[in-house]
C-alpha cells in the first residue's frame, strides 16, 4: 500500500511537471512566430484614397495611393501615385516618390518627395512637370511646400491677324502705310510655388482630429499677370476612413475668391490579403500617435497649373510708299509699340 502511494504521489508529480514544461513551449513558440509575423509584412500594405472637390468654378475627382517599398521603425518610402479627372474633361496623372522619417526626439516627421506630374487639358494638348516638396508633420503643426517646373513650352492655340492702311499727303507727298498685327492665344503650363501651414486643435484630438491651414500660391506667366493668391481651409477627420476639407481661395490680381468644399475616403489595401473597408487600429481616433502618420497619405496642394494667355506682336514689316511728282522714294520706317501697346511707326 505504501508502495502504491508513493508511485502514485510520484506519479502525479510527474504529470505535475510535465505540464509546467509544455505551456513554457508553446508559451514561447509563438513569441518568436509573433515576432516574425510582425517583421515580415514590416513593409505594410498599400493604401488608397478617393476624393472629390467641389468648387465655385469646376469639380475635380481624385484618387492617390502610396505604395511602401521601404519601411524600417522611424523611416518609410513610398512609390506615390495619383490621378484626377475635371469635370471640363481634363485628366492629370502623378508618379512619384515620398520619403518620410520620424525624429523621436524632436516629436516631429520631415518628408520630402519628387514627382513627375502630367496633365492633358481640354484644348487637347499634354504639359509635363517635375515638381519637388517638403513636409513638416507633429501634434500641433504641419507645414508643407511645393514647386513646380514645367517641361512643355506653351502651344500655341488660336492665331488672328490685322491689317490697317493709312494715307498721308505732305506738300507734294502722298504716303500710303500698311501695317500687320498678329494676334496669337497660347495654352501654357505655370511654375511656381504653392505653401501652406496648419494647426491642429488641441481639444478635438480624441473625437474628431481638426487643423486649420493658412497658405499662399505664386505661379508665373509669360504673357500675363501671375497667377498667385490666399488660401485658408479647415481639415477635420471625422472618421478614422473619411476627412472632410471645407476652404476659400482668393486670387490677388482679379480679387476674385471661391468657396470649395471636398471629401476624402481611405481605403487601404492589402495587396496580399484583398480589399479592407477598416483601417489600421494605429490611425484610429483613440490612438492618434504621431507614428502612425508616417503611413499618411498626403493631401495634394498643387497641380499642373494651366492658363490661356494672348499675345500680341508685329508679324510683318511696314510698307510705305512715298510718291512724289516726278518720281518714287523708298524710306525707311521701323515699327514699334508704345507705352500703352499701340503700334508706332518710326521713319528716317
Amino acid at each position: 500500500m505504501v508502495m502504491v502511494l508513493t508511485l502514485g504521489f510520484v506519479s502525479r508529480a510527474e504529470e505535475t511537471n510535465a505540464p509546467a514544461a509544455g505551456p513554457e513551449e508553446i508559451t514561447n513558440a509563438p513569441v518568436v512566430d509573433q515576432e516574425e509575423v510582425t517583421n515580415a509584412p514590416a513593409v505594410g500594405p498599400a493604401r488608397v484614397s478617393l476624393g472629390v472637390l467641389v468648387g465655385e468654378e469646376d469639380q475635380e475627382y481624385r484618387m492617390d495611393g502610396l505604395v511602401p517599398l521601404w519601411a524600417p521603425d522611424d523611416s518609410r518610402l513610398f512609390l506615390d501615385l495619383g490621378g484626377s479627372l475635371l469635370e471640363d474633361e481634363e485628366q492629370e496623372v502623378n508618379v512619384g516618390v515620398l520619403a518620410r522619417h520620424l525624429l523621436s526626439e524632436q516629436n516631429v516627421i520631415v518628408g520630402a518627395s519628387l514627382a513627375y506630374d502630367t496633365r492633358w487639358t481640354d484644348n487637347d494638348n499634354q504639359f509635363d512637370q517635375v515638381s519637388g516638396g517638403l513636409e513638416l508633420m507633429s501634434r500641433r503643426i504641419d507645414v508643407r511646400m511645393h514647386y513646380s517646373y514645367p517641361l512643355t513650352d506653351r502651344k500655341t492655340l488660336s492665331e488672328m491677324s490685322t491689317s490697317a492702311t493709312a494715307v498721308s499727303t505732305d506738300s507734294n507727298r502722298k504716303i500710303t502705310t500698311t501695317t500687320s498685327t498678329m494676334f496669337r492665344s497660347y495654352e501654357e503650363a505655370l511654375e511656381g510655388y504653392d505653401a501652406e501651414v496648419g494647426v491642429w486643435a488641441p481639444f478635438l484630438e480624441e473625437t474628431a482630429p481638426t487643423a486649420f491651414y493658412v497658405g499662399y500660391f505664386n505661379y508665373e506667366s509669360e504673357d500675363q499677370s501671375d497667377f498667385s493668391g490666399v488660401r485658408a481651409r479647415v481639415e477635420s477627420r471625422l472618421h478614422p476612413q473619411v476627412t472632410l476639407d471645407v476652404g476659400w481661395q482668393e486670387l490677388t490680381e482679379d480679387d476674385e475668391d471661391e468657396f470649395f468644399v471636398g471629401v476624402r475616403v481611405y481605403l487601404p489595401w492589402d495587396i496580399w490579403n484583398g480589399c479592407r473597408t477598416v483601417r489600421a487600429d494605429a490611425d484610429s481616433t483613440e490612438d492618434w500617435s504621431l507614428r502612425s502618420r508616417l503611413d499618411e497619405i498626403p493631401h495634394r496642394i498643387n497641380r499642373v497649373r494651366t492658363e490661356t494667355t494672348t499675345a500680341r506682336s508685329i508679324e510683318s514689316a511696314i510698307d510705305e510708299a512715298v510718291i512724289r511728282t516726278g518720281g518714287t522714294e523708298a524710306k525707311v520706317c521701323t515699327p514699334a509699340l508704345d507705352s500703352n501697346g499701340n503700334v508706332i511707326v518710326i521713319c528716317n
